[in-house]
């Protein structure tokens, strides 16, 4: 049953990472001002997923000679996604506002533990 669960989720990330999930993150770069609609944007996620996938693959066995194999793809794609999605984060400020919020926070929280060993 555990294995059937495991098999599932493995399955429907490895769906994700390699049809949806590098082509949204680089869609998100390329289309800032929002002139497509959400099916426009997610076929096209869907082909520039696969474009990547197929460059990726090429780039590892042909021009690093790494052997390409499921752990090295998810690991090269898993990258390019976090990558890209740092990058449009950067971008459109949201990395800024996540660390102006986390810092706040911690100032806060230091405040109120210095008031209370006062």
């Amino acid at each position: 049953m555990i294995e059937l669960i495991l098999l599932s989720v493995r399955v429907i990330f490895g769906f994700l990472l390699i049809l949806f999930l590098p082509g949204f993150a680089i869609i998100l770069i390329l289309l800032r001002k929002n002139k497509f609609n959400i099916p426009e944007k997610i076929i096209f996620s869907c082909v520039l997923s696969i474009a990547i996938t197929f460059l990726m693959a090429l780039l590892l066995d042909i021009v690093l000679g790494v052997d390409t194999t499921a752990i090295n793809m998810i690991l090269s794609l898993s990258l390019v996604t976090i990558f890209a999605f740092f990058i449009w984060s950067v971008q459109s400020g949201n990395l800024k506002k996540f660390l102006k919020k986390s810092k706040t926070k911690h100032t806060q929280k230091s405040k109120t533990k210095s008031k209370v060993k006062k």
